[in-house]
């Protein structure tokens, strides 16, 4: 952990940096004020950021993969100025109540906030919908994301071609 570059590290057992990733800024992957972290039993790691007032979640290697939170409003994703984050697979059958019954829990996520009315503490669960052959989905995805970039090229190449071949017209006498 980096704290004077607002980066965050991953450090093996004798404090050699492995990965670091993130900076300061107000774009995707970026932290203004980053409050705490936390790591799934998957890897995955929940940075908590109190500028931007949203949960982003890296992958493993530090690739940004989404981010959570409401910033400011008084709903129950609302986060208002959030200072810590922690993930817990404690006691998801109370919290499995609260969730639609086709989506299973795996995790929850508690964010507590400064701010705001209500709320002091956000409430995330993780989990996946029952019924959805989620490695199927990923592959259909996958596909159409690659026949998008095939049709792109095509496109990108064909309109190459017809620069290519556009030739100046000779000019032609002016009518008397």
């Amino acid at each position: 952990f980096e704290a004077w570059l607002e980066r965050m590290g991953i450090h093996d057992r004798d404090g050699n940096l492995l990965l670091s990733f993130g900076q300061m800024g107000d774009g995707f992957g970026q932290f203004a004020r980053r409050k705490g972290i936390a790591v799934d039993p998957t890897g995955l790691i929940h940075v908590v950021d109190g500028g931007h007032q949203n949960v982003q979640l890296f992958s493993d290697t530090g690739r940004l993969l989404l981010f959570y939170g409401d910033a400011g409003k008084e709903s129950t994703a609302s986060l208002n100025l959030p200072a810590g984050i922690a993930y817990s697979t404690a006691n998801l059958e109370y919290f499995q109540k609260m969730a639609d019954s086709s989506f299973k829990l795996d995790g929850v996520v508690f964010v507590t906030n400064q701010g705001g009315k209500a709320n002091k503490v956000a409430v995330y669960g993780y989990g996946k919908r029952e019924g959805i052959d989620y490695e199927q989905e990923y592959e259909k995805i996958r596909k159409e994301l690659e026949e998008r970039a095939r049709k792109a090229r095509e496109k990108e190449a064909q309109e190459g071609k017809k620069a290519g071949q556009a030739e100046p017209k000779a000019a032609e006498p002016a009518a008397k």
